[in-house]
């Protein structure tokens, strides 16, 4: 799509999972609606932040002393906590601005949560569990599952089954080994589709477009941000793109032939296009 490159959050997205920094590309994101955000002083902020909590758990080798010790640091002195009223509040999904309340969305608590945690030196990572912000601990050779929904608190075996099952079904079982795949881009990702929702609701469709746009950079792999995309550039009137963000989904789906709005859709556009030349 156009103007890809003249985006920041382009070059980032295109790095491989395991070098994207959750921080960095959440205020990244938040540049967008705070140009004069300065990226390097929150990074900093976080920096003292892990400083503090490395100092508190040097010495203490047990994992489940370690993950106490940094939840009452991150909940109980710190007071991060999530927001119950004003969800769709876009605010939310900016970490400059869940850094400076203290408040935020589960996603972006766990983004900080983990941000920090690695730094201080925590083996942490996102898991890409729909839904659910939970976080693995790995420890040796087992992993210790941790429910940011809950906290921080350990989650016991038959709890954390539960979750899969809850969004995987009957499949729980075998789905258990994509936990182990990296999730940053994804975990980004949701920051984005929660804000193309609330945009989209608040008739801000260039906003829309913009964080629609970053999902596919981020995750290629899913077709259905294209899908939307299609829909909101005939919305704005753009025609050449919504065309190509239809072709775009409709050539990278198992089941095209189904798909017969979006078929009637480029159908259509075709049309259009060719009446303006």
């Amino acid at each position: 799509m156009r103007n890809s490159e003249s985006d920041t959050f382009f070059n980032f997205a295109d790095q491989p999972d395991s070098e994207v920094g959750l921080a960095v590309g959440a205020l990244l994101i938040a540049q967008s609606e705070y140009p004069e955000v300065d990226i390097d002083n929150y990074i900093d902020k976080l920096d003292e932040m892990a400083q503090e909590v490395r100092d508190r758990i040097s010495g203490i080798v047990v994992p489940h002393q370690q993950i106490a010790e940094y939840n009452r640091y991150f909940f109980d002195e710190n007071r991060f906590r999530r927001e119950v009223i004003g969800f769709y509040d876009p605010a939310n999904n900016f970490l400059n601005d869940v850094i400076d309340r203290k408040i935020g969305i589960d996603v972006t608590l766990y983004i900080l949560y983990i941000e920090i945690g690695r730094k201080a030196g925590l083996p942490l990572s996102a898991i890409n569990l729909p839904s659910y912000c939970i976080v693995r601990y790995k420890f040796k050779h087992f992993d210790i599952f941790l429910d940011l929904g809950d906290e921080g608190n350990i989650m016991s075996e038959d709890a954390f089954q539960e979750k899969l099952e809850l969004v995987f079904g009957d499949e729980a079982g075998l789905q258990r080994r994509f936990l182990n795949e990296d999730a940053n881009k994804e975990t980004l990702a949701r920051i984005l589709r929660n804000l193309a929702r609330i945009y989209t609701d608040d008739n801000e469709y260039d906003k829309a477009i913009q964080a629609l746009k970053r999902i596919t950079w981020l995750t290629p792999q899913y077709m259905t941000p294209y899908r939307r995309l299609g829909n909101l550039f005939y919305q704005v009137g753009d025609y050449n793109e919504a065309l190509d963000a239809f072709e775009t989904y409709l050539n990278g789906i198992d089941s095209p032939n189904s798909e017969e709005n979006v078929i009637e859709n480029i159908r259509i556009l075709r049309k259009i296009i060719a009446k303006m030349n």
